[in-house]
């Protein structure tokens, strides 16, 4: 083509501009590829979920692990009853015993 001839239209669909391939928006508007797509995106966000809940119960069990529940009888002095680590005092041992002891008497 040079500069006297009549311009022509270009056409990028022809036996010489073949495209190998689909054109961008060609890609959103067939029903296939968006069937497709849709099961891409399910599928990660399903593998996102399962991820996140084995991440979430790890840091439950640990947070648990962690965790001490210390019961404080009732009707005592706290300053006699004390835990040291998993160790706990003689007056803290005597004082649960009697509660344990009280309870079934008192039902």
């Amino acid at each position: 083509m040079n500069e006297h001839s009549p311009k022509q239209h270009y056409e990028p669909r022809g036996p010489a501009n073949e495209v190998p391939y689909k054109s961008f928006v060609s890609r959103f508007t067939d029903a296939t590829s968006n069937i497709w797509a849709e099961n891409r995106v399910l599928r990660f966000m399903a593998v996102c979920v399962l991820a996140a809940s084995f991440v979430l119960g790890y840091l439950v069990l640990a947070a648990m692990n962690k965790q001490k529940t210390i019961i404080v009888p009732f009707g005592q002095g706290v300053e006699h009853l004390y835990l040291v680590g998993d160790e706990p005092s003689d007056a803290y041992l005597v004082a649960i015993a009697r509660n344990v002891a009280v309870m079934p008497m008192s039902a």
